[in-house]
């Protein structure tokens, strides 16, 4: 089954945001993988399908992958991969009701070890992958494609957050906020802005949250539609 050119403009623009922060990146017909070695979870060593046909990517996946993987299948393909377990399924929104207001938030390419340091104390309430997390943030910004958004609290940082423009697309990554500064409108403000940057650009804002951290009302009150799912598959090398 045949996926439509939509869908792989926004698989894309997710693939290669990510690939500023693996090790490995390659792209085949219809597929496309990331590999890390330092950020070991199946989020950086993952390939993301973009036809329905499955069985005929596995001799790829198994050449590519060393260790364990996921996998990400477009959920009208209706398939369950044998020998995969699934793990979560993805939500991939796009901003159609333009959110109001004014934002506090800013740009910022000069304070990327504290930009780091706030998005792993965000998405892990630690800094340990902090030297792999700075090196791949300073990749993406040499691409001249991305831009980080910081929200300040006086001079610190409290909530981050970086577009990817590919296309007609702006992909918004990385949103966080420090624990302690959470249901302050943080995450909202930075959406605003984010929103008035891809207006600027002529671009569509599209976002993806997984369906675990159930966010999905929290994105749809911020103006985010829901454009299609996927479901992630885990598979475990030699099993």
């Amino acid at each position: 089954m045949a996926l439509n050119e939509e869908f792989e403009s926004f698989e894309r623009n997710e693939f290669e945001f990510w690939s500023f922060w693996v090790d490995k990146a390659v792209e085949e017909e219809k597929l496309l993988m990331i590999s890390s070695s330092y950020f070991e979870e199946h989020f950086f060593n993952r390939a993301f399908l973009l036809d329905c046909n499955f069985e005929s990517h596995m001799g790829a996946l198994n050449s590519f992958f060393t260790s364990d993987y996921c996998v990400t299948i477009n959920d009208s393909c209706n398939s369950f991969p044998a020998g995969f377990e699934m793990e979560d399924r993805m939500l991939v929104l796009e901003m159609k009701k333009t959110p109001q207001g004014r934002y506090s938030s800013t740009v910022i390419d000069d304070r990327v070890e504290e930009w780091s340091r706030v998005y792993l104390e965000s998405f892990y309430g630690d800094t340990r992958l902090i030297e792999g997390t700075i090196m791949s943030v300073e990749r993406a910004l040499a691409s001249g494609r991305v831009k980080l958004l910081a929200y300040l609290e006086g001079e610190r940082i409290v909530g981050v957050s970086a577009l990817y423009s590919s296309g007609k697309l702006v992909g918004m990554y990385c949103v966080g906020t420090l624990k302690e500064h959470r249901k302050k409108g943080i995450a909202s403000d930075m959406i605003r802005h984010a929103s008035s940057i891809a207006l600027k650009e002529g671009k569509r804002l599209v976002l993806q949250t997984l369906e675990s951290d159930s966010l999905l009302n929290f994105y749809s009150s911020n103006g985010f539609s829901l454009t299609y799912t996927k479901t992630i598959y885990t598979k475990k090398k030699g099993v």
